[in-house]
């Protein structure tokens, strides 16, 4: 195997972008993956990512609020509510779907896919 050959299992996919304990739980953090703006979010210590950008009209999904007892997040710009775990609009309740990554975490490093999911 050469230097550019990756395998399947080799991590690649994934990119560092946070320590756990930057993101508390009930919080979320804009980060950056392969060059996408993406926010991070802690669900009671399991972690979500979603495309920053709200598929509405492009509003900063960090900037806006998050339910973490509903497991939703508000545009900041428009009031559109969208799934945390799915990326499923909720409000309104249009056939849109927030962009959504893997993470996972190692020890005390947060990875997020360079991928959708």
């Amino acid at each position: 195997m050469t230097g550019r050959q990756r395998s399947a299992d080799d991590g690649s996919d994934f990119e560092r972008v946070a320590r756990v304990e930057d993101v508390p739980p009930g919080r979320m953090k804009r980060v950056e993956v392969d060059g996408r703006d993406v926010v991070l979010i802690n669900l009671d210590g399991t972690f979500y990512a979603l495309d920053n950008n709200c598929p509405h009209n492009g509003g900063p999904l960090a900037q806006g609020s998050l339910d973490a007892c509903a497991g939703r997040i508000v545009c900041p710009w428009h009031a559109w509510t969208w799934e945390v775990k799915s990326g499923r609009a909720v409000t309104p309740p249009v056939p849109f779907r927030a962009i959504t990554y893997p993470v996972r975490v190692e020890g005390s490093i947060v990875l997020v896919s360079r991928r959708p999911g």
